[in-house]
């Protein structure tokens, strides 16, 4: 009788096909006991289309561009791509972007545990990377908000006024800054939906959504 291949074995000749290989490359299996088996796009799948999507966008702005304003593509470029790496959809777990914020990382373990993973808050088009923006934004503005108490409601509004002229005198750069942390998470979820429809394609395994 012939051997059957050990599961090591089975699992490197699974590879070896164009299936398991696009598998093991794009997909993540999801190690939650209630979904053992459900795949998802892989971080490492995830960055590589915001690496991609990023010079593809820079390309076709320098061929199609009259007077490039490279500031500015810099400045969408750059928060495009923050936002795919350092403020993914996927901070809603453990996952490799909430790590890469190293010691700091702790700043979003709050989040990881109030915002169910998959759900529209954190996978949602717009609301998402807004949702996450404003957190960070909050996180960062607790040290102001401790000088803006110790300094009274005199120094709340001096403050208050420099921010205001502040946004006032950087209005482009900042509508710029934050259209790109909306369409970096956009493009996390539109990969995640696409995934999903190949996963269901190929037979890989649903993508759930997880539920509180």
């Amino acid at each position: 009788m012939e051997a059957s291949p050990s599961a090591g074995g089975s699992s490197t000749a699974s590879r070896s096909t164009p299936r398991g290989w696009l598998e093991s490359l794009c997909f993540t299996r999801l190690r939650h006991p209630s979904r053992r088996g459900a795949k998802m796009p892989s971080t490492k799948a995830h960055d590589v289309i915001m690496l991609a999507t990023a010079s593809l966008g820079l390309l076709t702005y320098a061929r199609k561009a009259l007077s490039p304003d490279w500031p500015s593509a810099a400045l969408l470029c750059g928060s495009y791509i923050f936002s795919g790496l350092m403020l993914s959809a996927d901070l809603d777990v453990n996952s490799r972007p909430y790590r890469r914020w190293g010691p700091f990382r702790f700043i979003w373990w709050p989040y990881m545990k109030l915002i169910p993973h998959r759900s529209w808050l954190s996978h949602g088009l717009v609301v998402g990377p807004m949702l996450r923006v404003a957190y960070l934004c909050a996180v960062l503005g607790l040290p102001f908000a401790l000088l803006i108490w110790l300094g009274g409601m005199e120094g709340a509004s001096e403050i208050l006024r420099a921010l205001a002229d502040f946004f006032r005198a950087h209005i482009r750069p900042v509508a710029l800054a934050l259209l790109g942390l909306i369409l970096g998470g956009a493009t996390h979820t539109a990969f995640d939906l696409l995934g999903s429809m190949v996963s269901k394609f190929l037979g890989l395994g649903r993508l759930p959504h997880r539920r509180r």
